[in-house]
């Protein structure tokens, strides 16, 4: 099995956006990074599931705000 490193030097800020196409279970490790960012984050197609919830109410508790955006039929 391989995995991708992503390596960045300097002290130059990073910016802009990416599409990342992953397991479900990335989805909570995202939420968590996101916090890291000084500007708000936004991330799409979140599945809803339970590790979601838990994640998201934990950091609610730290002073996270998130929001739902309504399903959309496809």
């Amino acid at each position: 099995m391989t995995e991708d490193v992503l390596v960045v030097h300097g002290g130059t800020p990073l910016q802009g956006q990416i599409r990342v196409r992953g397991a479900k279970n990335l989805v909570s490790k995202a939420m968590v990074a996101a916090v890291l960012g000084e500007e708000p984050s936004t991330l799409y197609d979140v599945p809803r599931i339970r590790d979601v919830e838990v994640v998201r109410g934990l950091l609610e508790l730290h002073a996270s705000r998130s929001a739902t955006a309504p399903a959309t039929a496809n």
